[in-house]
């Protein structure tokens, strides 16, 4: 609590989605909200990779920023608690890199609460594809206008 917090689940040898996703969250959305000290990116890896590779991995990306994390943890762990979020991950066999993945990030705000955001439709949007460059244009609309009306003062 007291962040606000994007969520990806990710591991270091993934071959598609998970450099594709990183890219684009780092151009789409950590450079153009950089200096918010309240947003916190958490990549966590569904594989149990090492604090080595977690940081090779960032350093690929030239990722140095103090409000992004690169986080793991026992992989059964992980993997319930990314499908608590409905951001599905466990083993794939015919997958790229034996494990499976959503390629969707989701925003939780201070309070713990899963925020969401509009699609060009009106409908209410969950998740936002990582991998969709135009998605995560969108989520940096979303998140722009969740900042601002977070950060309004309260009028009674």
């Amino acid at each position: 609590y007291g962040d606000n917090y994007i969520i990806q689940f990710f591991f270091t040898a993934c071959p598609t989605i998970c450099p594709a996703s990183t890219y684009n969250i780092k151009n789409e959305i950590h450079q153009k909200f950089l200096n918010v000290d309240d947003l916190k990116i958490l990549s966590i890896s569904i594989a149990e990779d090492t604090p080595t590779q977690m940081i090779a991995f960032a350093n690929k990306f030239k990722i140095d920023s103090p409000n992004w994390h690169f986080l793991t943890g026992n992989r059964n762990d992980v993997w319930m608690f990314a499908n608590q979020l409905s951001l599905n991950a466990g083993l794939g066999s015919e997958e790229e890199g034996g494990f499976f993945h959503s390629p969707f990030l989701i925003l939780v705000d201070k309070k713990g609460f899963i925020r969401t955001g509009i699609d060009k439709q009106d409908n209410t949007k969950l998740v936002w594809d990582a991998t969709s460059v135009s998605d995560m244009q969108s989520f940096a609309g979303d998140l722009s206008q969740f900042l601002f009306n977070q950060n309004k003062p309260f009028k009674k």
